[in-house]
């Protein structure tokens, strides 16, 4: 019998519950999300019985490889909570993100009267990511001096574009660390061929 303790407990032999299984399923759908064209999402058209055009919106793939990248971190939380490599690379990985947000981020503003009688433009402090086509306000080309102005769909959509091109590419790696590690837990265990 072996009494040696680890580092990496396994579940109960007679739960029904194997880790193992479940990141082999994660993994599997993870790799499939990144094997299709990396692209933003936009509106396709698909017709009905009667011929009518029905707008349908097709996801970003890369938010959705993100997605499936943030749930295996999630699954394997324990194991990188134990494991003093995976743990620094987390907290890289979180700096990197920020940094990412930080760069491409929208500023909220709003236009404003100055005391002198001027207009111009104030930040509110609040920041996001648009969505794609989502509308934000510019000044109005018809009143550049009043406080008003018109909003704008899309006007972002190329820093959102950018971010999450970046934003792949740092998962791409994220989701390489993610199988040293599991190469590490000797999740997968080799089996011999031939006996």
């Amino acid at each position: 019998m072996n009494d040696e303790i680890t580092d990496s407990p396994e579940y109960s032999p007679k739960s029904d519950f194997s880790k193992a299984i479940i990141m082999q399923q994660a993994i599997i759908k993870t790799r499939e999300s990144r094997g299709v064209e990396m692209k933003e999402g936009y509106n396709n058209f698909k017709f009905d019985k009667d011929n009518n055009a029905i707008k349908v919106w097709m996801p970003d793939t890369r938010k959705i490889f993100c997605a499936n990248v943030d749930g295996d971190l999630s699954l394997l939380a324990p194991e990188i909570q134990r494991n003093k490599r995976a743990l620094k690379v987390m907290i890289e990985f979180k700096k990197q993100k920020d940094a990412l947000f930080t760069k491409y981020c929208y500023h909220e503003r709003v236009k404003f009267k100055f005391p002198n009688g001027h207009i111009g433009w104030k930040l509110t402090g609040k920041v996001w990511m648009p969505r794609i086509s989502e509308s934000l306000p510019i000044e109005d080309p018809k009143h550049p001096n009043s406080k008003n102005y018109v909003f704008v769909k899309g006007q972002y959509d190329l820093w959102v574009n950018h971010y999450w091109d970046e934003m792949l590419a740092l998962y791409d790696e994220m989701f390489g660390e993610i199988n040293i590690l599991i190469d590490e837990l000797n999740y997968f265990k080799g089996k011999t061929l031939f006996g």
